[in-house]
């Protein structure tokens, strides 16, 4: 009998160190998790700001998205260069320092006109989901600093 219940007490003890272990690691992969997602902005939750350098680019276009010198329409917007890369918590593409600005009008032409400065510009960052976006994070509703 007491042979029995010292063996049921190894057993008990040793699933209790276990779920201790599998608690600790699971803290552990939290912390982790949390660090990462930190260091990402929750881009469809609200506005960011980002500061970068405004180029104006062209790209391919449609019908193939491959060559404008083979017959693709060229599709010019303007993107934001970033000095410090980010990233958003809904895309699983990693960091970028590249940012579609999605403006026209009055947004686009005051933009474009501030070539190759630093700006700071606010608006919502999404995931570039389409292929005429040129870049993994496209910032939509800009609002342009005077």
């Amino acid at each position: 009998m007491r042979r029995h219940r010292a063996s049921s007490m190894r057993v008990a003890l040793a699933a209790c160190a276990f779920a201790l272990v599998a608690c600790a690691l699971a803290l552990v992969a939290g912390d982790a998790l949390a660090a990462a997602a930190e260091r990402c902005v929750a881009g469809r939750a609200g506005s960011v700001t980002l500061r970068g350098v405004v180029e104006r680019r062209t790209y391919p276009g449609p019908p193939r998205f491959e060559s404008v010198a083979l017959g693709d329409r060229p599709e010019t917007a303007l993107y934001l260069v970033l000095a410090d890369p980010v990233c958003i918590a809904e895309a699983p593409a990693g960091k970028s320092s590249l940012v579609h600005l999605d403006v026209e009008g009055e947004k686009y032409m005051a933009l474009k006109s501030r070539q190759g400065t630093a700006v700071t510009v606010r608006g919502k960052l999404f995931a570039g989901e389409a292929r005429q976006h040129h870049a993994p994070l496209v910032l939509r509703d800009v609002i342009v600093p005077r």
